[in-house]
């Protein structure tokens, strides 16, 4: 339900935000097309009608969608088991659609294909707050010999990304699986049951990986998209039909939308301006503002902020110049006075 990126999540399934032009949901979806995965089941439940107008049927993303339904938010391993009869005796990916990475999938489904003496494979990426995450403990040679959910006193500095290669096998597992102190079906404890018969690999990522479920996450991913694209490279980044006047500045990398009108502004680094948005004044720095926002702040520089669509942020022009972070939720008005 997204509730740590409330307000923003009042109005908008967290999958659906977008950074850097794209809905965190789309990047999930153009890699799975990538690793030539055409077959895609969607689990919804929070929001859904938003998500599967969004989806579609996944011919405008080469992919074959169809959708089953969590009714009750039981936790990702219940989730997985929603899509039983879509699985039946294949081999399947999980890709939870709050994730982002960098890396192609391709290798890694090539890899689990191949070794057929793993049940389960895990992908790690080394994080700055492990305990946030499920945590490996890896032993000497290697192996995972036990899988923690959010432990207090992390075992290592990696973090289970939310991308599981699994057999049918799986669904075996969640027959054994019992609720969490959280009331939930987790996704590591059915993992750890592998883990216990020897059957689970992992690889580390090597490009970066991000979770989106928080705002510091949006706008960290949105670096690091940024800094991949080539939104770093072109001189002015623009797309169609937005115009940019002779006293704006451009500071890469930066993405700016279609149909904007930018003036009088520095806009960068690390910003993402959504389509239809007006920046008449100010500076944005490592910000993300959504689409048909207006941004009319004089001398104030706007930084690590997100700001819902449809949004007016304003100042006098005698407010002295200072930085100012905000949060808000669509169809909102800030006066900065």
């Amino acid at each position: 339900m997204g509730t740590r990126l409330r307000p923003l999540t009042h109005t908008t399934p967290k999958h659906l935000l977008p950074i850097a032009g794209k809905p965190v949901i789309q990047y999930a979806a153009e890699k799975l097309h990538d690793a030539g995965i055409k077959d895609v089941c969607v689990v919804v439940g929070h929001m859904r009608q938003m998500v599967e107008s969004f989806l579609g049927d996944g011919k405008k993303f080469g992919l074959n969608i169809t959708y089953a339904v969590q009714e009750e938010q039981l936790g990702i391993a219940h989730g997985i088991g929603c899509a039983k009869s879509f699985v039946g005796n294949s081999d399947f990916v999980v890709y939870l659609g709050d994730n982002l990475v960098q890396d192609r999938l391709n290798a890694y489904a090539e890899s689990f294909s191949t070794d057929r003496e793993c049940e389960a494979m895990i992908l790690l990426s080394k994080v700055r707050a492990p305990e946030r995450f499920g945590v490996p403990t890896i032993a000497s040679d290697g192996t995972i010999i036990r899988l923690t959910e959010k432990p207090d006193a992390p075992k290592s500095q990696y973090a289970v990304a939310g991308i599981y290669f699994l057999r049918p096998s799986f669904f075996n597992q969640l027959e054994r699986l019992k609720p969490s102190r959280r009331g939930l079906y987790e996704i590591i404890d059915a993992l750890q049951l592998f883990v216990e018969e020897k059957k689970l690999r992992w690889f580390e990522i090597q490009g970066w990986w991000a979770d989106s479920g928080r705002p510091e996450d949006l706008l960290e991913a949105n670096q690091l998209i940024l800094k991949t694209s080539n939104h770093a490279t072109e001189h002015v980044p623009r797309g169609a039909g937005t115009e940019l006047d002779e006293h704006t500045s451009i500071v890469g990398p930066v993405y700016i939308g279609s149909h904007c009108v930018i003036g009088r502004s520095e806009i960068g680094p690390y910003a993402s301006v959504e389509d239809h948005s007006r920046i008449r004044s100010g500076r944005i720095v490592n910000s993300i503002i959504y689409q048909d926002c207006t941004i009319d702040i004089a001398g104030l520089r706007l930084r690590d902020s997100v700001i819902g669509s449809h949004s007016v942020v304003e100042a006098s022009k005698e407010v002295p110049p200072r930085d100012v972070q905000l949060i808000v939720g669509e169809y909102s008005r800030i006066t900065l006075s």
